[in-house]
């Protein structure tokens, strides 16, 4: 594996964790507000 390559990789590895991360954010706000109005 080149060098260039695993950049990308951990490049990859890092943007799916954010993903991940905003995803639950998202989530926990939403379930949050939803329990407000219920």
């Amino acid at each position: 594996m080149k060098y260039g390559d695993l950049m990308l990789f951990i490049h990859l590895k890092n943007a799916l964790k954010l993903m991940v991360l905003l995803l639950y954010i998202f989530l926990v706000t939403h379930s949050y507000i939803l329990s407000l109005f219920l």
